[in-house]
């Protein structure tokens, strides 16, 4: 019945649209709204529940500012490494509660090239973003800067931070090298929960989901796939998720006092309108 259909029916964009529409909604890809895609719900559940936190791709500060909306009492370390970006974010009113940085994190302590779009800052990356004519009519960066990179194992080393309960990371393709510097944190369970971005940015950095849930292989980190009703569980890799569509993901280690709360969360839905 279904291959007879895909006979019959015509060939038809606005079918096409709502139908690659709906198949997005439904796999919880392509969404960037925090308030519809499931990521604000998700962070209404854990954030209370936490006390160190680290923004690492903070921009000019929202997703920080949102964080001490939902829990006043956080401390967030927040990591921005372009200098205009991180201008914005120090312009903001100032809090005790913010550690503000201006460095990247990586999987080794250095500097590199940043590739700077002054259109679109949020795809400023660590690697040359191509193919986003069309989509976002850009064209290559038209400029770079030089910045600085630290890493997860000696910063916390440095300040004395024995664990960190919630690690956001949104930099661009760049997510991987991140872990890779926070290794021995990993190893020894005390990075708690992250959440981190996947989607086009992964074709320009050559890192595929394959490669993060290899990282994790071994551990006692498990993965969750952030949906706008619920979060949903995937017990291992599987090449049909490799798709480079826009999504969040979320890494929750099974010994924290997350994870008996987080079994209720995954199996409750909430409606959708």
């Amino acid at each position: 019945m279904k291959n007879f259909l895909l006979k019959i029916l015509p060939r038809n964009r606005h079918l096409y649209t709502f139908c690659k529409s709906y198949v997005e909604r439904h796999d919880g890809d392509c969404n960037g709204d925090m308030m519809t895609n499931g990521e604000l719900r998700t962070i209404e559940h854990f954030l209370p529940r936490c006390t160190v936190v680290f923004d690492v791709g903070a921009h000019t500060g929202e997703w920080a500012n949102l964080a001490l909306t939902i829990n006043p009492n956080l401390t967030v370390h927040c990591f921005e490494p372009c200098r205009e970006s991180f201008e914005k974010l120090t312009a903001r009113p100032p809090s005790d509660r913010v550690i503000l940085n201006n460095f990247g994190l990586s999987s080794a302590r250095g500097e590199k090239p940043l590739f700077i779009y002054p259109d679109a800052p949020g795809l400023n990356s660590l690697y040359q973003r191509r193919g986003l004519e069309e989509g976002w009519g850009l064209g290559s960066a038209g400029q770079t800067e030089t910045i600085k990179l630290d890493t997860l194992e000696h910063y916390c080393s440095e300040r004395g931070i024995p664990q960190v309960d919630f690690l956001k990371v949104d930099v661009e393709g760049h997510e991987m090298e991140v872990f890779k510097g926070g290794a021995s944190l990993f190893r020894e369970n005390r990075i708690q929960v992250v959440q981190f971005e996947y989607g086009g940015c992964n074709i320009d950095s050559r890192v595929l989901l394959k490669d993060i849930f290899e990282f994790f292989e071994g551990t006692a980190y498990r993965f969750y796939k952030i949906m706008p009703d619920t979060l949903r569980p995937v017990e291992r890799y599987d090449q049909r998720l490799e798709n480079f569509k826009y999504q969040n993901w979320l890494i929750v280690q099974m010994k924290s006092a997350f994870w008996n709360p987080l079994q209720a969360f995954v199996s409750s839905k909430i409606p959708q309108p």
